[in-house]
């Protein structure tokens, strides 16, 4: 958003930190009593939604360093929250629901259980108009993005829990798993492809690096490794020996405008890194 980037965590901290420059100071924007696991923008500036523990989204204006409202989304904790469109958000949780939000006026107006255990993770397909959530049935759920209806589950998607989901420019479906792999898969009939021991723990995030033709995972075995998009060839290992983190990786965020890769982990640091293709 803006120069600006955002960073959520354990200690209920919303915290906001400049994209360029040397300051490593962050800027406390909210301070809540729960737990924040994800965070999404909603198409401005100013407004921010954060998924807690406790089940609740907060709607957050970052500009006033406000808490706006807060608003029951799931009956367990908010795993992932994504921007949809430019009126809509969806959040999953640990109840195994899907709801639908109007950016307006913060309130759902769609709920779909889909399983009877989590929802980790989605992602919006809007060429193909299609919604993917991953799930800790192991499975892999498609549904309509114009009325949420479910197209098709892939059970057995990943040996453990599918955690998250990367839909590629040309049309085929990247996902990671507790079970480590990350599973390409062909973009029409969803049927694997590829299936990569990818790290030695659970993957928790799977990124494009904008047009630069290079896909970046996060894990817990404290790595990120960036990998050739096109063939998924393993490029390079972001570890300890490269002053990487000391403990799960679990979020990438990719900055276009000067080529950089921000990490967050369970170390508590948000790490910038530069990429430079050779």
């Amino acid at each position: 958003m803006g120069d600006f980037v955002y960073s959520v965590g354990g200690d209920g901290w919303l915290s906001q930190w400049p994209k360029q420059g040397l300051d490593t100071d962050g800027i406390l924007v909210l301070a809540s009593e729960t737990k924040f696991f994800c965070l999404s923008p909603t198409g401005t500036d100013r407004l921010l939604v954060a998924g807690g523990i406790d089940g609740y989204l907060y709607w957050i204006d970052v500009e006033n360093k406000s808490l706006i409202e807060f608003t029951k989304a799931h009956s367990n904790s908010v795993f992932n929250i994504l921007q949809a469109s430019d009126t809509e958000l969806i959040s999953v949780g640990g109840d195994g629901r899907l709801v639908v939000w109007n950016v307006a006026t913060h309130k759902p107006t769609f709920s779909l259980t889909l399983s009877t255990q989590g929802l980790r993770c989605i992602s919006v397909d809007k060429a193909a108009n299609k919604v993917y959530v991953g799930a800790s049935d192991n499975a892999i759920y498609v549904l309509s993005l114009d009325g949420y209806e479910l197209i098709q589950k892939i059970d057995n998607a990943h040996l453990n829990s599918v955690f998250c989901l990367l839909r590629l420019p040309n049309g085929d479906l990247l996902s990671g798993g507790r079970d480590a792999q990350m599973i390409l898969r062909d973009g029409n009939t969803l049927e694997s492809k590829t299936a990569l021991p990818a790290h030695w723990f659970t993957i928790n995030d799977i990124i494009l690096l904008g047009d630069t033709g290079l896909i970046a995972s996060a894990s817990r075995d404290k790595t990120i490794r960036i990998w050739d998009a096109t063939d998924l060839t393993l490029l390079t290992t972001i570890d300890r020996s490269k002053d990487g983190h000391v403990n799960s990786v679990n979020r990438l965020l990719w900055n276009d405008r000067d080529q950089s890769l921000f990490s967050v982990s369970d170390d508590r640091t948000m790490k910038s890194w530069k990429i430079t293709l050779e």
